[in-house]
Order: C-alpha cells, then structure tokens, then sequence
C-alpha cells in the first residue's frame, strides 16, 4: 500500500486554504498525510489551518523564503514515498489520490505521475491538456509537452526517492521553477501519464505569483538550445516566447531588450517564435 505525502506552501491565502485542505482530506484514498508549510503569512491563513482538527494534518511554520523552499522543506519533512504536490489554492477531486495510486502501481518504472487537469475562471473549467489521451508511460516529454502541458504543480505526484539523486527545487527562481523541475525529472526518470480530469488549477485567486511582476534573472530560461535535441529546442523556444510577452505585458521594456542581448540574435528558433506568436499583441 502506497502512503502519500501532501506538500502545500502557504503564504497568504486565507481565502482559498480551507476548500484545498477539504479536497485533500476529503479523498477516497486515506493514507497520507498533509503537511502545511506556512511561508510566514501575514493574512488569516494560519488560523484557518489551525481552525482544521485532523490528526492527518502538520504544519511547519518558517521564515518567508519563497514558493520553493517552501515545497523543499515540505519534502525534507515527508514520510511518505511519494509526493502529492497541491498549491493552496487549487483542489483536487476526490478520486483524485486513488486513481493516481492505481497509476503508480500499473506503471511501477515510473518515478513521474501526473494526469488531465483544468483551469478554473470562476465557475468555467477549460481542460489543459485534453490532447493527451494515452494512459501509460511518456516517450518523450519534450515532445507530448509541445503538444500541451503534462504537468502542473498541482497534478503530479514524485518518487520521494528522486530528489535525493537530482537535489530539490531551485530557490533562485520565481517565475518558472516548477518548469525547471519537471524537465530535471523528466530527463532523469521514467513518467506515466493519467488522461482523467482530478486536479483544478484556479486561475486568478488571491495573491496569485501570475499577476506580480518579476524581473528578467528571476525567470528559469535556458540558453543553449544549439545543444538540444530538436523537441528540447521547440519547447523551450516556446518558453522564450511566454516569457517575451510577459516582460512586454508588464512593460519590462528593459528586460525585454537584456533578453534578446542574452541570445545575440544567434538562436534563429527563439526569434522565430518570438516573432511568430507575438504578432504585435503588445507592441500596437
């Protein structure tokens, strides 16, 4: 019997951590244990926690350090096997921890399991990554990943196991670090793929990391790419380009042109998809 760890860093979502708490608390699968990584919260977020009498649930309380030395600490201090990451202002179905422990226990050379999941806008639920219809292993990650995103923070479970051989998240990033973990995963170990829909991605919630501004050495952005292979050279292209147009949305002129200066026009596939997707959205 699988026994899973869920990690969630806190910082100030008083509004949304009680329903991603229940959602957890709530699954058909019981064992596990929740593990709240308060990220020093200024809000009421603490209390509403607190408010939750469950014997299942801890709560490690720290100086402010970021998302990911939150989720770090959260792993150093998990018993589980395996690590169900949730965001607290996400929630996942209730079959959510079954469903993915059959996943783990069909395709046992996986170290990687992850599943369909949805963006919530109020009460609209767009799929992310309805193209991905195969159960099973994942062939190459770069390559379904161009398709449509296989991971989100919120739908993967990891092999506790691996972080002791790749190290755990990198605390220099603040836009992108999940990104970076999971291509260091994927290129390490195998990962199986759920097509069912069991974690929501909330769009827009309370001190959401999409909508504050983060200058350019923050952003996980590899350089590289003549070094890649073909899809690896396609995917994170398609990175430049996201993050292009966030620096231009946000107006980071600044960092827009340090950007560009970074590549020296050398990286003709960054320019092509720059060019091609921008299509002067933020340049009219």
């Amino acid at each position: 019997m699988n026994f899973f760890s869920v990690v969630i860093p806190l910082y100030n979502k008083e509004k949304s951590i009680k329903k991603t708490i229940e959602s957890v608390l709530n699954q058909s699968f019981k064992d596990l244990e929740v593990i709240i990584v308060n990220d020093a919260s200024t809000d009421n977020s603490l209390k509403v926690v607190e408010s939750i009498k469950d014997d299942r649930i801890r709560v490690i309380t720290k100086e402010n350090g970021g998302v990911s030395d939150a989720r770090n600490r959260g792993i150093l201090e998990a018993k589980g096997d395996y690590i169900a990451f949730l965001d607290a202002d996400d929630f996942w179905d209730t079959k959510y921890l079954l469903i993915m422990n059959k996943l783990i226990n069909d395709f046992n050379d996986a170290f990687i399991f992850s599943c369909q999941f949805g963006y919530l806008n109020n009460n609209d639920i767009s799929l992310a990554n309805s193209i991905h219809k195969k159960r099973g292993y994942i062939d190459n990650y770069f390559f379904e990943a161009n398709k449509a995103p296989l991971i989100h923070t919120s739908s993967v479970i990891i092999k506790k196991s691996c972080f002791e051989i790749i190290g755990l998240f990198n605390t220099q990033y603040k836009r992108g670090e999940d990104v970076e973990m999971w291509c260091r995963l994927s290129e390490n170990f195998k990962h199986a793929f759920e097509p069912t829909l069991l974690s929501y991605y909330v769009l827009y919630s309370e001190n959401s990391a999409c909508q504050t501004v983060v200058p350019l050495e923050y952003f996980f952005l590899e350089y590289n790419l003549f070094s890649f292979s073909k899809y690896k050279r396609e995917y994170f292209a398609k990175r430049a380009y996201i993050i292009v147009s966030e620096l231009l949305k946000n107006k980071q002129y600044r960092d827009f042109f340090r950007l560009i200066i970074k590549f020296n026009f050398s990286n003709i596939i960054i320019l092509y998809y720059i060019l091609l997707h921008l299509k002067n959205k933020y340049l009219k």
